[in-house]
């Protein structure tokens, strides 16, 4: 009667027959099983967002792509129409995709817990994997620009069977030091900060006018125009949870992909960054 009327928190010990080593390998167990269900949860929150380009000569089936492409920051899959169409021209079937908070990507994943779980490069990871099951994708040549290209590296690791190669444009493998990864942290944290308070046409004007860009404005006027007028289409609240959750500062070292075989590294001429990102790796 002394436990019914007792009120506020419960504590119960139950004392079952198992070594500690067999408690340890149990709890691990647990603990996998755990983190696999909030994965799957995770991954079915999200319906990635895609287009199919049919190589001439080839069959028409989505299971026969050859490549997939990956889009960078604020982009979307029809960045890589023009690309996708001359290869389209040599014979190559192209998958291209909406990354989470891009383009026609949707997500339910909203919240502030539920952003730091799903827009992660691990969780990216995981939906493009499930994205190639569904469409019944074996395996294929990755290519991805910025962010997409960082994606393609982690699938890379993750899958190593799936991916006969990988080719990032101006994507970095990884931070090499904690001082590095806080100082891009902490300027991730800045951007985001700005693309939220600030109207999107003026985060995107004073973005497309850093020294990255190299005066893209005044080079490539149309181009600049027309890629302008579908940044206008970004989410600023999903953009900023995606730049957060796939910070470079946050990213594991994916190193051992781009020294492996079977990778390529494309830059601009005038990106001297990743140019000199491209010596270290080769």
């Amino acid at each position: 009667s002394q436990w019914r009327d007792a009120s506020g928190p419960r504590v119960i010990e139950a004392r079952v027959g198992l070594s500690h080593e067999q408690n340890v390998a149990l709890h691990k167990r647990m603990g996998q099983a755990v983190a696999q269900h909030v994965a799957d949860e995770l991954v079915a929150q999200v319906s990635l967002g895609w287009s199919h380009v049919i190589g001439q000569g080839v069959g028409g089936a989505v299971s026969s792509v050859d490549a997939v492409l990956l889009h960078g920051w604020l982009g979307e899959r029809a960045d890589w129409g023009e690309v996708a169409r001359a290869l389209a021209g040599q014979g190559i079937s192209t998958l291209c995709v909406d990354l989470p908070g891009h383009g026609g990507s949707q997500t339910d994943a909203v919240g502030p817990w539920e952003a730091a779980a799903f827009f992660s490069l691990p969780a990216c990871t995981a939906a493009l994997a499930d994205l190639l099951d569904r469409l019944k994708i074996s395996d294929v040549v990755l290519g991805g620009y910025s962010l997409g290209g960082r994606i393609a590296l982690s699938f890379a690791a993750q899958h190593p069977s799936r991916a006969r190669g990988v080719v990032a444009i101006s994507s970095h493998p990884g931070l090499g030091s904690a001082g590095e990864r806080c100082q891009r942290w902490d300027a991730d944290r800045a951007l985001s900060k700005r693309l939220t308070s600030e109207a999107l046409d003026t985060f995107l004007s004073a973005w497309y006018a850093a020294p990255l860009w190299a005066g893209m404005a005044e080079r490539c006027p149309k181009a600049y125009k027309n890629m302008l007028s579908k940044r206008m289409r970004s989410s600023s609240k999903l953009a900023a949870m995606s730049l957060l959750g796939m910070s470079l500062g946050r990213q594991p070292d994916l190193w051992s992909v781009a020294v492996g075989g079977d990778f390529w590294y494309v830059h601009g001429a005038l990106d001297q960054k990743f140019a000199r990102l491209g010596e270290t790796i080769a």
